[in-house]
């Protein structure tokens, strides 16, 4: 009923390349914010930090994926490759919370943000000039 294609040898390949492609792209969207004003400089550089993770942070996955994948092929060659896959896994694990923490701290400096607006926020704005049929 639910038939989603063939699946191949790596059904999680393109699922996951495409959730961190998505996800390096939803970081990079907030770097347009780079140059912007910021209420204190603590809140510009947490921004700036936030952004480099939430691009680096997926980039950093789809790589080590990749490796993980690449090395079960060279598993009976190499026996020290399943340590390091273990040590990759438990990086995997720490990198997710690393970016649900960039995510969770651009949406709060986001918010709070709005506490000092500039001026020009606070202008009456005649909508009928735009949209004559209002």
């Amino acid at each position: 009923m639910f038939w989603s294609g063939r699946p191949g040898n790596n059904p999680y390949g393109r699922g996951s390349l495409f959730a961190t492609v998505l996800g390096a792209g939803f970081g990079a969207m907030h770097c347009i914010a780079w140059s912007s004003e910021f209420p204190s400089r603590t809140e510009l550089v947490l921004w700036r930090v936030s952004c480099i993770a939430m691009i680096a942070i997926p980039t950093m996955v789809t790589l080590m994926l990749s490796f993980a994948t690449i090395s079960k092929a060279y598993e009976r060659y190499f026996g020290w490759l399943d340590i390091f896959v273990i040590a990759l896994c438990a990086l995997i694990v720490i990198s997710a919370w690393l970016y649900i923490a960039s995510r969770m701290s651009t949406l709060a400096i986001a918010l709070t943000s709005l506490r000092s607006l500039p001026p020009d926020a606070f202008t009456n704005v005649d909508w009928t000039t735009f949209f004559p049929h209002i």
